[in-house]
């Protein structure tokens, strides 16, 4: 019964000092070393599992997602997020279809494009459109 009371209040007060336990980096700094590192456009900041994660520009104007360790304040590997295709063949393929493009985006993840147009029929529509130009109505906002 001792050893069971002992092994309770000890798992209790290691999960307090598990949750009170600070993080090495905090947003601002994190936000900070993405910036002097030559970053540009920071779109979101997100803290999971230990890892920082931010979408930029880098110096060569790509989306890159940026992971830096919130315990050791190191850049993790990025990754340069490459459409599949691009805007260009996004816009014209629609076209095609007789709709008349008004704007297109591309996600910073790099998956999809959301396009605003106008189709035939004159009905302004909201599209999302993935790297394999499959096209899905986007909800209204």
């Amino acid at each position: 019964m001792k050893s069971g009371v002992l092994f309770l209040v000890t798992s209790v007060f290691s999960v307090i000092a598990w949750a009170q336990s600070p993080m090495a980096m905090q947003a601002s700094q994190v936000l900070e070393k993405i910036s002097s590192a030559g970053y540009q456009n920071i779109d979101q900041l997100e803290l999971k599992h230990g890892v920082y994660k931010a979408e930029a520009l880098d110096s060569n104007q790509q989306e890159v997602d940026i992971r830096i360790s919130a315990d050791t304040g190191q850049f993790l590997p990025t990754e340069v997020n490459v459409p599949k295709r691009d805007m260009l063949s996004v816009a014209q393929k629609l076209e095609k279809q007789g709709n008349a493009v008004r704007e297109i985006k591309l996600a910073a993840s790099g998956q999809y494009y959301t396009v605003e147009l106008t189709n035939a029929q004159g009905e302004k529509q909201k599209l999302r459109v993935d790297a394999n130009e499959k096209v899905k109505p986007v909800s209204a906002s």
